[in-house]
């Protein structure tokens, strides 16, 4: 059902994506094990962290503030898999510059 109205996407990959997997579990959820720790700074768009309960992956949350700028760095003491990035932050609106992800 997918293929039949958007014929250019996601077929040239060596997956077979159905519909119901993509809605469902979100295109990350083929991507990434679910045995994967995953950072997300907090307040953040929820669907990265909704579409990774749904899948059973740990969350762990970096703390957003004003004493940071809204812009938490991960600690290197983190031992995490993935990590979200959300620049410009949805809903704080903080961007991170070149040199914050250089730290990372």
């Amino acid at each position: 059902m997918f293929k039949q109205f958007y014929p250019d996407r996601f077929y040239d990959s060596a997956y077979d994506i159905a519909y119901d997997e993509l809605y469902r579990q979100g295109y990350r959820g083929i991507i990434f094990d679910v045995d994967n720790t995953v950072l997300v700074q907090d307040p953040v768009y929820p669907v990265y962290v909704d579409t990774n309960v749904m899948a059973g992956r740990k969350i762990l949350y970096l703390n957003s503030n004003e004493e940071n700028g809204f812009l938490p760095l991960p600690d290197s003491s983190q031992k995490v898999d993935i990590i979200y990035l959300c620049s410009p932050n949805n809903p704080t609106g903080a961007v991170m510059g070149r040199s914050d992800l250089m730290k990372i």
